[in-house]
């Protein structure tokens, strides 16, 4: 499962390397004032890096499979660089949005989401099934906290994959201010077994996963 998001965010970089915003967003990495993408009452989990018991090359926002349809926001301002209506995942189809949040240097830096509501396959009788979820559409300006999609979850495997991409490469999303991460969160990490001192998104990181490498290039 790891090859394949790594293959898939990977191919999106680079085929909507020309679609981007021009804003430099070096202050987003240490300042940490990005907009969380879903509503603070949901519950999400975090993940460490390819060397930690936990690997992943993002992390989740995980949700009740209780059919409640939740909103999904744009981090920061941007333009989106691109849109999958449908792919496969496994056993079910899911939807992408690429935004383009800026540039740190000359590189250009985007959030990549990967909306799964594992409602199986739905694009095999229609392909449009998503699109009344996504709320934006390629090369559109948005702004930080715009509404741009939707996810209604079928089941409690149901969750976001989300990631910083830059340089072709997956990077820990660690843009969001602490308040993000109550007590219940961290405990969740921990409960899990993946770090007993976890107080951020991301830990145990490689070098190549760590934000910090977004800063002075």
């Amino acid at each position: 499962m790891r090859n394949y998001f790594l293959f898939l965010l990977s191919g999106l970089f680079i085929s909507c390397s020309g679609q981007f915003s021009e804003t430099d967003i070096s202050s987003l990495v240490t300042d940490k004032s990005a907009a969380f993408l879903v509503d603070s009452s949901e519950r999400y989990s975090t993940h460490g890096g390819y060397g930690s018991s936990c690997a992943h090359p993002g992390a989740h926002v995980i949700f009740d499979g209780d059919e409640r349809t939740r909103n999904i926001y744009a981090v920061s301002d941007g333009v989106i660089a691109r849109i999958d209506y449908c792919e496969t995942a496994g056993e079910n189809n899911k939807y992408n949005i690429l935004l383009s949040m800026g540039l740190v240097g000359a590189t250009p830096v985007y959030m990549e989401y990967s909306i799964e509501p594992f409602a199986g396959k739905p694009c095999d009788s229609n392909e449009d099934f998503f699109k009344s979820a996504i709320l934006v559409e390629e090369g559109d300006a948005v702004t930080k906290g715009q509404l741009i999609a939707t996810i209604t979850p079928k089941t409690d495997s149901a969750h976001i994959h989300f990631s910083l991409i830059a340089d072709g490469a997956n990077i820990c999303p660690d843009i969001f201010p602490a308040s993000v991460f109550s007590e219940d969160v961290i405990g969740s990490i921990q409960d899990a077994g993946c770090s007993e001192s976890a107080t951020s998104l991301c830990f145990e990181l490689t070098e190549s996963e760590k934000p910090s490498r977004l800063i002075n290039k």
